[in-house]
């Protein structure tokens, strides 16, 4: 029996997922979304070329039903496939998470102490981390961070006009959607060639918005 590994994305607004084949090739098994998630929230799921969507017949969902609806869903879907390892879209990893890190106790309360620098959204990342270490306690957790994307910046780049000890206590431009931005500096190459990695701008527009510009694929500001 093929294990499976599960990715979370919670958003302003929506849940992403997505779950793949613990092989080699990452073959995908079902993703999709629950949208809308303050205003008639809908599952929408998608399996090869098959999809499917339907309200889930409530005014609003808190991120935490979101979840338990995913794992329904994963109960239906890929019952033949237990869930080895999930993984965390989470928004803010500060100056100390700079790559992929297994949520352990100690990594995640120190990840409720950057929750002031991001109080939108760092409170329903790490609710979700929660509630999937319930769901799913024998797999593997493991957060990936918006800010990474953008830790290798000049440090001009990352630095307000503010007194040094502000600074050191961590007062700084961190930059977000990095998870986006990731992506893409690795697609651009990949169908545009070489030329693709060199300085661009990128526009990363939803219910949130941002710039970054890069070269090479690195970040160079945000």
């Amino acid at each position: 029996m093929t294990a499976a590994v599960l990715v979370l994305n919670a958003g302003s607004s929506s849940l992403k997922v997505a779950v793949y084949e613990l092989r080699e090739s990452l073959p995908l098994i079902f993703k999709g979304s629950v949208s809308s998630l303050r205003a008639n929230p809908r599952l929408k799921l998608s399996t090869g070329n098959a999809a499917e969507e339907k309200s889930l017949g409530r005014e609003s969902l808190e991120i935490g039903a979101a979840v338990e609806v995913v794992a329904a869903e994963i109960g239906e879907r890929g019952s033949g496939h237990p869930v080895a390892a999930v993984g965390h879209r989470i928004v803010h990893g500060g100056r100390d998470f700079i790559s992929p890190v297994v949520l352990d106790e100690p990594v995640v309360e120190r990840l409720r102490e950057l929750i002031p620098l991001a109080p939108l959204h760092q409170p329903e990342n790490l609710q979700v981390v929660d509630l999937a270490r319930n769901l799913f306690p024998e797999a593997v957790q493991v957060g990936c961070f918006d800010t990474a994307f953008h830790a290798a910046r000049p440090r001009i780049a990352k630095s307000y006009g503010l007194p040094r000890a502000l600074t050191d206590a961590g007062v700084q431009s961190y930059g977000f959607h990095g998870l986006s931005y990731a992506y893409i500096s690795s697609e651009l190459g990949k169908r545009y060639g070489p030329e693709a990695g060199g300085r661009v701008i990128v526009a990363h527009l939803g219910n949130g918005a941002s710039l970054c510009a890069m070269r090479g694929g690195q970040s160079v500001a945000t």
